[in-house]
């Protein structure tokens, strides 16, 4: 439980060698018992990935499945402005899930655009006309 997380954080002595280390999404909503000095007191922001890094993820991810020679990944990465890694990593899952439920023998550009859809409308990401 979250009161449990408290205790054994306040538990730690600095001679224990021992680092915790935290991640979220979402740092503002974090309870402020939990960031208060002692506990998480040091914050590393880790930006999402921009054109290049989008286009490494991408083909790291590609290399895994069957890929269709219908687009290249600049028009996805052209259409995921508010992703992260993790979220190109489920689109890469659900695109090809797609694909295996269509008895496809590849992922297309349409897989990808449809899962990129779902992921936006479930974040409450931006749609665009052309998504």
């Amino acid at each position: 439980t979250f009161d449990q997380l408290l205790v054994e954080l306040d538990g730690l002595k600095q001679n224990d060698c021992i680092i915790v280390i935290a991640a979220t999404h979402v740092p503002d909503s974090l309870h402020t018992s939990l960031v208060k000095n002692g506990r998480f007191d040091r914050r590393v922001d880790v930006p999402k990935p921009g054109e290049k890094e989008k286009l490494q993820i991408l083909e790291s991810l590609m290399s895994k499945v069957s890929r269709a020679k219908d687009g290249d990944l600049d028009i996805i990465i052209d259409m995921s402005h508010h992703f992260s890694g993790a979220d190109l990593a489920n689109m890469v899952n659900n695109a090809a899930l797609e694909a295996a439920r269509n008895c496809a023998y590849s992922v297309t550009l349409r897989n990808m655009s449809s899962a990129m859809r779902d992921i936006k409308v479930a974040k409450g990401y931006p749609i665009k006309s052309e998504d």
